[in-house]
């Protein structure tokens, strides 16, 4: 935070006469207003102490800002803090709390809506008063909190180094382009309103060839034994992710493929069923996710996320499952928030997702009754989570438990179905804030898909980093 301040306030000063900064720390933020006067010479620069998860703090911030310029011209919102390091089995209720506190509520406080899903809101509110309201999404910045979560990895220059191999543009930026960013929306932009502007460096519109879709075909072409086959819904991006592997030295084969179209699954079911008579791995990794600044009311989130994620990764099952070999191995790509999200599904909705005996058809019952509700935004009051990506992952891990259980009185022998969690990946899906690289990630579905003959454990379980947990 203090790193952006300084940013902020120095590209601010150098266009506007007067301006007040605000730190939680006293002593930092009386030294930026001394480096910031020194730095532009306009002594007109004031710090006001103030801890944003404080109401009377705020309020004092507001009153002092307005008694000394008389007004409030711009007001840019830059409070926030970083989830604790660890899984999130591993962090307390009071670090998760605390999170939620200093970067959404403060924001509540500040100017009565949230971040970028607010912002719409707010500027629809604003704008007979021709206040205008708008957002701005910084994607990899160099911080010293960015610096301090790459030293935590086991090779830091790596870690930082992929972090500029995100980026289309080939770098990640810096403090000062987010502050030009605000400044344009403030100074520069006096007919846009109700916006989110990315400061990404193009991360964003990176294609599918990358993800951990694109690791594990990659760590499959070096593992497994026989033709590994790409998938995706663009024919041209598949293509480039076999052009570049094929640079690599391997030799992936490709299909198109859209989850969301039973006739294109058919298509790559009898495309498999000629070439190859059979299945041997098959790794289910297709997904979506909205991201936070979507303008889809939750009720099409949850239609849209369900349907791919949860009903499309059913539907290639069941189409494919017939080709199974003998010892085949199916690794369904879940997540660790679908522990996060049935955990805060009422009592009730719980035992019946973690019914032992649940059947393919009550599960398919359970995933429509909430993506009905959450047309009606009752799903809360029925008792399923306030969560649409999140429910879809309950679905497809309780899926991966029933298909295993289904697949145990099959006459094909040793057929092992397990839902993995890849964990937090740097990805689009992600917004590229993950601590782990694709490689990481692909880590676990790989392992799934390469467990050897005669595995009994893990089998029909719910695996993360290479160990199975206790789901639910």
């Amino acid at each position: 935070m203090y790193y952006f301040l300084l940013h902020l306030s120095a590209n601010f000063i150098t266009s506007v006469v007067s301006t007040n900064i605000s730190y939680y720390l006293e002593d930092e933020g009386k030294q930026t207003e001394k480096e910031l006067q020194e730095e532009t010479g306009n002594n007109e620069i004031t710090f006001v102490y103030g801890n944003v998860t404080q109401d009377d703090d705020v309020k004092r911030i507001i009153s002092t800002t307005i008694e000394k310029y008389k007004r409030l011209d711009c007001l840019i919102n830059n409070a926030g803090t970083h989830s604790p390091h660890a899984t999130i089995d591993n962090t307390s209720s009071e670090q998760f709390n605390s999170l939620i506190n200093i970067n959404l509520t403060v924001y509540f406080r500040f100017c009565k809506g949230g971040i970028v899903s607010m912002t719409k809101a707010l500027a629809v509110d604003e704008a007979e008063h021709r206040v205008r309201v708008n957002s701005v999404s910084p994607g990899n910045i160099r911080t010293p909190l960015l610096d301090y979560m790459c030293s935590l990895e086991p090779d830091p220059k790596k870690a930082l180094k992929d972090c500029d191999n995100t980026q289309i543009l080939g770098n990640i930026g810096e403090g000062r382009d987010v502050a030009m960013a605000c400044l344009y929306l403030a100074a520069d932009a006096p007919f846009v309103t109700g916006t989110n502007l990315n400061v990404s460096g193009g991360a964003e519109v990176t294609g599918a060839n990358k993800g951990i879709g694109y690791a594990v075909v990659q760590a499959l072409c070096k593992q497994f034994d026989g033709d590994v086959l790409l998938t995706g819904r663009s024919e041209e991006r598949c293509k480039a992710a076999v052009a570049e592997l094929q640079k690599q030295g391997m030799s992936p084969k490709y299909h198109q493929l859209d989850i969301d179209d039973q006739a294109s699954i058919n298509k790559l079911r009898d495309f498999v069923k000629e070439q190859y008579g059979g299945i041997d791995v098959l790794v289910n990794n297709a997904g979506i996710a909205f991201k936070q600044s979507a303008t889809e009311s939750f009720g099409e989130q949850a239609r849209v996320s369900c349907g791919t994620n949860f009903t499309g990764t059913l539907n290639v099952c069941n189409t494919l499952f017939p080709l199974l070999r003998p010892h085949a191995r199916v690794s369904n790509v879940s997540s660790f928030v679908s522990q996060m999200t049935i955990s805060k599904c009422s009592k009730e909705i719980q035992e019946k997702f973690k019914n032992p005996s649940i059947t393919m058809d009550q599960l398919k019952g359970l995933m429509q009754q909430f993506i009905d509700a959450a047309q009606t935004g009752s799903h809360q009051k029925q008792g399923f989570a306030d969560w649409s990506y999140g429910m879809s992952k309950v679905g497809v891990t309780v899926m991966s438990f029933i298909q295993q259980r289904e697949l145990n009185s099959d006459p094909r022998e040793d057929i092992v179905v397990n839902a993995c969690d890849p964990g937090y990946v740097d990805t689009d899906m992600s917004s590229h804030k993950g601590t782990k690289t694709v490689e990481q990630g692909a880590d676990t579905p790989v392992y799934v898909a390469m467990l050897p003959p005669g595995t009994t454990s893990p089998k029909g379980d719910f695996v993360s980093d290479r160990t199975i947990k206790k789901w639910g």
